[in-house]
């Protein structure tokens, strides 16, 4: 019987310490999990790996949980964006033209890319009607240009001026940013003032200023289409 009890008591032992040994080994695990999960979240990463610009705007590009000094670059498509304000923790991209580039971040020798995707700012367009033949313009991203949108469509007679341009006092008047001076092109459409609206059919030198309104784009026939006098011209909406 005592050779049964001692046996049992063995037993007993080796069953604790077995315990014993599992609780050890899961309260290590406790302990390390929170630093790996620790490890996790103070990884340097780039908050995107693609991101889509448009024309003319600005994004922030975010490197996450960093604080050693970063080296940012333009690896492509140079035309394309440029770089501002540059820091540890991220970097903001202004989108100059429609295309494709890449961002880089270096931190001593590992790497971190950016695709860019610079979209087309979206133009409204306009259909310009001159004795029966049909302009496609641009409108320019002016506060005067968006003002004369809301009076669209309209007819108006444009009188002849200088052998080069056609021009109407409208009712009212535009915000004015008299801003434009220098070469005229033509196809050229301007404010003049706060209420003269300007058509340019010819292209010449100017010291004269104006707001930009927009932009006939297949401008070749437009001498031709206006003629040498006063014409109706008709602006809407394309």
């Amino acid at each position: 019987m005592a050779g049964i009890s001692i046996k049992g008591n063995r037993e007993k032992d080796a069953k604790k310490r077995k315990n014993g040994l599992i609780f050890l080994f899961l309260l290590l695990l406790l302990l390390m999990c929170p630093a790996r999960i620790a490890d996790a979240k103070e990884k340097t990463v780039l908050s995107t790996a693609r991101l889509t610009i448009t024309e003319g705007t600005t994004k922030t590009l975010k490197l996450k949980n960093n604080r050693k000094k970063v080296t940012w670059n333009v690896i492509s498509g140079k035309k394309n964006i440029r770089l501002q304000n540059k820091s540890k923790s991220g970097v903001r991209i202004a989108a100059k033209k429609q295309g494709i580039a890449k961002v880089q971040a270096v931190i001593g020798k590992r790497k971190y890319i950016c695709l860019i995707t610079v979209k087309r700012k979206r133009v409204t367009e306009l259909d310009i009607m001159v004795n029966g033949k049909k302009f496609r313009a641009e409108l320019s991203d002016t506060v005067a240009a968006k003002a004369l949108v809301k009076k669209l469509p309209i007819t108006i007679n444009m009188k002849e001026l200088n052998g080069n341009e056609k021009y109407y006092y409208l009712k009212s008047e535009l915000p004015a940013e008299e801003n434009v001076s220098g070469q005229i092109q033509a196809g050229d459409i301007m404010l003049f003032g706060s209420d003269c609206l300007v058509l340019f059919y010819k292209s010449f030198q100017t010291s004269y200023s104006y707001t930009r309104i927009g932009k006939i784009l297949n401008s070749d026939k437009l001498a031709e289409a206006v003629g040498s006098g006063n014409v109706d011209v008709t602006i809407q909406i394309r």
